[in-house]
């Protein structure tokens, strides 16, 4: 038999949250009777102006080829972040630019340094294409600027999520900029995840670091903000030089024409409105659900974005219990912390199911 590159024989699919049908019909649920905490989507989504642009397709939207660069697009989101359109790049997802960034740039040894407890489709992306993995360690279940630092050696590749899944701590200017010295020293490459951003009050802009001498590529989508996880829409933004390199990695016609017209009614002031109105409602039912886990004895990590991660006794059998009462929550062993569960932030009405489920299974 044909053998594939012997890279991928030491990869790991990575886990991921989400319902899964085959799992809820075991417990007796049909995904509608299902509130799904696992994935850390806007409860508050999709807004109108998303489903109105999707009804409004026409037979010639589908009929032709998309803009295979999203040169239209790119544009909007340039004019949005205050750049070029030569410093951003359209994916299907982040994890297509994820993949896009290992394919370019992470050569046979090439080390990748990843925080111990993060996202896990850097880790599979990097080792596909043969790199040796570097795990920077988490005190406390925080990210350690210095000791991201001290693993960062020539020719490197470092993935930094921000504010971090699934922990979501937020590493202020100040610490990303003593990153960046580290990588400008050793001839590094700087990947900052963002799929966060938009739930953070004052988020960086990055123009500042944009620049062409700065070897630092920052990835965004739109599904977590406004709950499109089908749509499949991100970004990334960098210098010309990088979104060049990218730009010939990528596959063409990577993105339909129709999830581009979308996420176009996604940078509008009523979009903006959206997503405002959003954040106060997620930051007011975020204080009284910490509050009343905590209430329960239950320890929570500082976190900046919409999700809390939580520490019980059995992260496994806590999930579990957890689906008898119709919730779904993110089992963290798979980044390491088999003690903890990730919860999103929802309305208030389905926090307070949580509640009275933990309150029962603790």
């Amino acid at each position: 038999m044909y053998k594939p590159k012997k890279h991928i024989l030491n990869v790991k699919t990575p886990h991921h949250g989400g319902m899964k049908e085959e799992e809820i019909k075991k417990y007796g649920y049909t995904p509608s009777e299902i509130i799904d905490f696992s994935a850390s989507l806007n409860p508050y989504g999709p807004p109108q102006i998303v489903m109105d642009e999707i009804k409004r397709t026409k037979k010639q939207d589908i009929h032709y080829y998309p803009d295979s660069n999203s040169q239209h697009l790119r544009k909007k989101i340039a004019e949005k972040n205050n750049l070029n359109p030569q410093n951003i790049i359209v994916t299907a997802g982040m994890s297509e630019l994820i993949d896009l960034i290992a394919q370019t740039y992470v050569k046979d040894k090439t080390p990748v340094i990843i925080p111990e407890h993060t996202y896990g489709e850097y880790e599979p992306s990097s080792k596909l294409n043969g790199a040796v993995i570097k795990k920077a360690s988490m005190p406390n279940h925080q990210l350690d600027v210095n000791k991201i630092n001290r693993q960062v050696e020539k020719n490197s590749v470092v993935f930094i999520c921000n504010p971090n899944n699934p922990t979501g701590d937020l590493l202020s200017p100040k610490d990303i900029k003593k990153i960046l010295e580290k990588t400008k020293e050793t001839n590094s490459l700087l990947v900052i995840d963002e799929a966060y951003h938009d739930f953070i009050e004052n988020p960086q802009t990055h123009k500042e670091i944009i620049k062409e001498k700065n070897d630092v590529i920052v990835m965004r989508t739109y599904t977590k903000a406004y709950n499109i996880p089908g749509i499949r829409i991100g970004y990334g933004l960098s210098n010309k030089t990088h979104i060049k390199y990218l730009l010939k990695s990528k596959i063409p016609w990577n993105v339909g024409d129709i999830p581009q017209r979308v996420i176009k009614t996604l940078l509008t002031k009523e979009a903006d409105l959206f997503m405002d109105k959003t954040r106060k409602k997620l930051k007011e039912n975020k204080k009284h659900l910490k509050n009343d886990i905590e209430s329960l004895g239950l320890e929570t990590t500082t976190s900046k974005a919409n999700f809390l991660t939580i520490k019980v006794k059995n992260a496994r059998e806590t999930r579990e219990k957890l689906l008898k009462h119709g919730l779904i929550v993110r089992d963290c062993s798979s980044f390491g912390m088999p003690q903890h569960i990730r919860i999103a932030v929802r309305r208030k009405n389905e926090n307070k199911k949580l509640v009275k489920a933990l309150k029962k299974t603790i």
